[in-house]
C-alpha cells in the first residue's frame, strides 16, 4: 500500500455525483502515482549494473565529472578480487557471481550515507568517497580489505589501489585514474591482499 485517501463530511452521506467525483480523483492520484514508480524503476535498471546493484560506469562516471566539476575534493577507490578467474574455475560462474553480490551488499551497507560504488568492470569495483578525509579513506580501504575475506564465501581477498582528488592540484579525473589503476596493479603485483595509496610512501609497501 503506498497510501490511502480518508474522506469526512458533516452529513451522514455523500451523493452518487460526489462518489464518483472522488472515485475519478483517486483513479488519477493512482495512475501519477503508478506513473512515478515507473520511472523510477526504469531509471534504476539505467543507472544500476544488474548482477551487484551497484551503479553502473556511465553513472559513476557522471557523477564524478559534476562533483569535480562543482569543486568537491574526494577519495577513489579501485578495487579488484585477487585470483576470481579460479574462483569461477573452481566453483562455477553461478558461485562467482554470488561473490561479486555478497560484496556489493556488504560495500553498499558501508557506503550508506557517505559514497557511492559502480560495478567498474568484470569483478573491479570503483568507489568514491566525497568530501571526507583522507584518513577516512585510508581507514575504508583497510575496512575493506579486512572482512571482504570474512564475509564471501567461498572467502575471497581483494586488492585496492587508493588516490585523493583535490581541486587545487589541477589533475584530471583521467588521470587521477590512471594512477589508481596503476596502484592496484602494484597491489597486485606486491602479493594482493592489500591497497596501495597512489603519491603515498611508506614502510607499508604504499606508493
Amino acid at each position: 500500500m503506498i497510501g490511502f485517501v480518508i474522506l469526512l463530511h458533516k452529513d451522514d452521506s455523500f451523493s452518487f455525483d460526489n462518489f464518483k467525483l472522488l472515485r475519478s480523483l483517486i483513479g488519477h492520484s493512482s495512475l501519477a502515482i503508478s506513473n512515478v514508480m515507473l520511472r523510477d524503476q526504469l531509471q534504476d535498471l539505467v543507472n544500476k549494473d544488474n548482477l551487484t546493484k551497484l551503479f553502473t560506469r556511465t553513472y559513476f562516471d557522471q557523477y564524478v565529472a559534476s562533483s569535480i566539476e562543482n569543486g568537491e575534493s574526494g577519495i577513489f577507490l579501485l578495487m579488484d578480487i585477487d585470483d576470481f578467474k579460479l574462483v569461477n574455475d573452481t566453483f562455477g560462474h553461478y558461485i562467482g557471481d554470488i561473490v561479486l553480490q555478497q560484496m556489493a551488499s556488504f560495500i553498499s551497507l558501508k557506503l550508506d550515507g557517505i559514497g557511492f560504488a559502480s560495478r567498474w568492470g568484470g569483478e573491479e569495483i570503483a568507489i568514491f568517497l566525497p568530501n571526507v578525509s583522507f584518513e577516512s579513506g585510508v581507514e575504508f580501504a583497510q575496512l575493506l580489505v579486512k572482512e571482504i575475506p570474512a564475509i564471501t564465501e567461498p572467502s575471497v581477498t581483494v586488492s585496492i589501489g587508493m588516490g585523493e582528488w583535490l581541486p587545487n592540484e589541477g589533475t584530471s579525473f583521467n588521470e587521477l585514474f590512471q594512477s589508481i589503476d596503476k596502484a592496484l596493479y602494484q597491489a597486485k603485483g606486491n602479493g594482493k591482499n592489500q591497497f596501495i595509496i597512489h603519491g603515498v610512501a611508506s614502510a607499508n609497501g604504499l606508493c
